[in-house]
């Protein structure tokens, strides 16, 4: 059967109240919100941001992700990550919840399902607070016999997402803005200043700019493709404090390949003081996409590490860094070299042989502040075993416990259905 979905608006303003706050305007709207949804607000890894600001957020299906007959999460991410796509922070649902009024109504004249996500919901696709089963993922949005609900829910790796499924993300053009006026607004009086400058003034903004926005005239579409450094989408810290940016890139992808690869910084916004900087880890040359939306961004809940996967046609790449402080004040962040994910999935495949052409890594998401769960691998060629079979599904997830300063340790290593 198909069923209608209401889009979802495709921007979202989160930030500047407390959880409680929160709370108190979802009863004051009549929301509805079940026990799983209580436990992700009482949940202390749950924060909000402390000020205003506009996210870009982009509604899909499963199967419009290029997964036709659907996925596991760690599927999902993938073809998200492919798109440009990214989690949502997790209060983004209950703020969506509030200001969504016109969501279609999911229930009436339906199967009650079990297992599923449910006719009409749309799931707030958010990194999860813990690896806990028994701990809910996130927050998905549903109306029942014409009530609003905010639901928390929780799954397993091995959960299978339906085609149908509709997720929401932050879009690839998600731009971070803090502010006290609306979106539109913003947008129309950064362009009427930048229309109005210099040359040399605009080229400056548009390098630290994070607005995805086209200005009008030969001259100023120039300046943009020559422009730099280039933000990383979606790459802002959780307080906001830091961003990831490339020292040059492509405009976009028309323009040729540029074979030397840009560094990547890691920048305090407000500073503009540069903690990082590095060569760009993936090969530049393996498609026209512009490198910057090469690049996801998953920063530790206290904005005291970031792991970084760098993609490429066949291959993915993990880099993880941490802040390092004198003083209490950040001074750089520093490499923490992950394991050899390859020699470690290669003595756990039986009769072994190699693996084909391609690597990848998958970030699931930090659990806690200094636990990093990813998943590496691809597929071996083993010897013919008893059964004749030379295939072998050679993936794992690790889970990796980044101590402060401190070599990192692997703490479990498992199948994914494991998990």
């Amino acid at each position: 059967m198909q069923h209608n979905h209401s889009s979802a608006p495709r921007s979202v303003r989160i930030g500047g109240v407390t959880k409680e706050d929160l709370l108190k305007g979802l009863a004051e709207a009549h929301v509805e919100i079940n026990a799983a949804g209580h436990l992700l607000f009482a949940d202390e890894r749950f924060c909000t941001a402390e000020k205003p600001q506009w996210l870009s957020v982009t509604q899909v299906s499963v199967a419009s992700l290029g997964l036709e007959q659907g996925g596991v999460m760690a599927q999902v991410m993938s073809a998200a990550e492919v798109h440009g796509l990214s989690p949502c922070p997790l209060e983004l649902a209950p703020h969506l919840r509030l200001q969504f009024a016109e969501q279609e109504d999911g229930a009436t004249g339906l199967c009650i399902t079990k297992n599923t996500a449910p006719a009409g919901s749309l799931t707030v696709i958010s990194v999860p607070l813990s690896s806990d089963d028994e701990v809910p993922k996130g927050f998905y949005l549903r109306r029942i016999d014409g009530k609003r609900w905010l639901r928390g829910y929780t799954s397993c790796a091995r959960h299978v997402w339906q085609p149908e499924d509709q997720l929401l993300f932050l879009a690839a053009e998600s731009a971070i803005l803090q502010m006290d006026v609306p979106r539109d607004r913003m947008r129309e009086q950064t362009v009427r200043r930048i229309t109005e400058m210099d040359t040399n003034r605009r080229n400056a903004l548009m390098r630290l700019s994070a607005l995805p926005m086209v200005l009008a005239g030969p001259a100023a579409a120039e300046d943009a493709k020559t422009a730099a450094p280039f933000l990383v989408p979606n790459s802002a810290s959780y307080d906001r404090q830091f961003h990831i940016e490339l020292t040059s890139d492509r405009n976009d992808e028309t323009q040729p390949i540029v074979d030397e690869a840009p560094n990547v910084r890691i920048v305090e916004t407000n500073s503009r003081r540069v903690l990082a900087e590095f060569p760009f880890a993936a090969d530049t040359a393996s498609d026209m996409q512009p490198l910057r939306y090469k690049i996801a961004v998953h920063w530790a809940s206290d904005s005291a590490a970031v792991a970084m996967v760098f993609s490429e046609r066949h291959y993915s790449h993990l880099r993880v860094y941490q802040q390092i402080r004198e003083n209490g004040m950040p001074t750089k962040f520093a490499e923490s070299k992950i394991p050899d994910t390859a020699k470690i999935i290669q003595a756990m495949v039986p009769m072994f042989k190699e693996f084909r052409s391609r690597w990848h890594h998958h970030v699931v998401g930090w659990s806690g502040q200094r636990t990093l769960i990813f998943t590496a691998g691809a597929d071996a060629i083993t010897e013919p075993r008893p059964n004749g079979s030379i295939e072998f599904d050679g993936w794992y997830q690790f889970t990796v416990g980044f101590e402060d300063g401190g070599i990192p340790i692997i703490r479990r290593v498992q199948l994914p259905d494991e998990v």
